[in-house]
């Protein structure tokens, strides 16, 4: 009898990291395929744990280009095409958080701020798309799993 493994993965850390390795198409069959590369020829994939939360959905005020609607941006779409192909692949169990964002919080492009300090550029360089809201993943809990032989059961940390 073959080793059942399960993956427990934080979806927004393995989003940077595979963007950054440009490993594999980032969706539910290339994450699959990720992780059954990972076995040993004695142990079988028993499912994946995968966490994220859902995308912002909100409006608010952009401090250039003015009203922004979340829902309705590219990347909300990307998200939820991404969160579909998450539960069409098998043995892939999604636990997702909320999103949160502090009205006003908005964070300008490293390149840009670095530009601004060394004054290489002055604010008039400063584009609508230099500067993003600074959203941050809230509300999901991580569990432990504890496993025995046949057995695995979620605990939530405190």
């Amino acid at each position: 009898m073959k080793n059942q493994v399960i993956f427990i993965v934080d979806g927004e850390f393995m989003r940077d990291r595979i963007f950054k390795m440009k490993a594999f198409f980032f969706n539910g069959q290339g994450i699959r395929e990720h992780c059954l590369r990972h076995l040993t020829p004695d142990e079988e994939l028993s499912k994946i744990l995968f966490y994220d939360a859902y995308p912002f959905m909100d409006k608010g005020e952009h401090p250039i280009s003015g009203p922004i609607d979340f829902s309705s941006t590219d990347l909300v779409k990307r998200k939820h095409d991404f969160l579909r192909s998450l539960r069409e692949t098998p043995k892939i169990a999604i636990r997702l958080g909320r999103t949160a964002w502090q009205q006003g919080e908005w964070q300008l492009h490293s390149k840009k701020m670095l530009a601004l300090v060394r004054r290489e550029i002055n604010m008039d360089n400063v584009t609508a798309d230099d500067i993003t809201a600074k959203i941050r993943q809230k509300g999901v809990e991580w569990p432990m799993i504890c496993a025995s032989m046949s057995t695995t059961s979620p605990i939530s940390c405190l």
